[in-house]
C-alpha cells in the first residue's frame, strides 16, 4: 500500500468502538430475528405481534403514512425473538448460522467492552 499523507504515518489506525461492535451485534440479532420468523421458529405469541405490525405497516404504505414507528416495532420484537434464542442457546435448524453469528457477535462484543473496561481477556 502507497501513502501519500504523511499525516496518515504518524496517525494509528483508529480503534474499532464499542459502538461498531454493539451495531453489529443488533444487526445479528435482526438476521437472526427475520430467519427464525421466516421459519415459523416462535414462541407463538412474538411471532402473531410481528405479523400484526406488518399487516399495519402494509396499510401505513397503502396509505402513503410515516410508518417509521411501526418499522421500529417491528425490529423492536424481531430482536426479542432472537434475544429469546440467545438465551436458551438451543440448536435452531434452519437458522443455525444466524445463531453463530449472533452469537459470534454478542462475545465479541463483550471482549471488546471487557478490553475498553482494562480486564484480562475471558479463556
Amino acid at each position: 500500500m502507497l501513502l501519500t499523507d504523511s499525516a496518515s504515518l504518524a496517525t494509528p489506525p483508529a480503534p474499532c468502538s464499542v459502538r461498531s461492535f454493539r451495531k453489529a451485534y443488533a444487526q445479528a440479532r435482526i438476521a437472526l430475528g427475520k430467519r427464525m420468523l421466516a421459519l415459523g421458529i416462535d414462541d407463538g405469541e412474538l411471532g402473531s405481534e410481528i405479523r400484526l405490525v406488518e399487516d399495519a405497516i402494509a396499510s401505513c404504505d397503502a396509505a402513503g403514512e410515516d410508518c417509521k414507528a411501526l418499522r421500529l416495532e417491528r425490529l423492536h420484537l424481531l430482536v426479542k425473538l432472537a434475544d429469546a434464542a440467545l438465551a436458551n442457546d438451543a440448536p435452531l435448524p434452519g437458522a443455525d448460522a444466524e445463531l453463530r453469528r449472533a452469537l459470534d457477535a454478542q462475545r465479541a462484543l463483550r471482549e471488546q467492552v471487557r478490553r475498553r473496561r482494562g480486564v484480562a481477556p475471558m479463556a
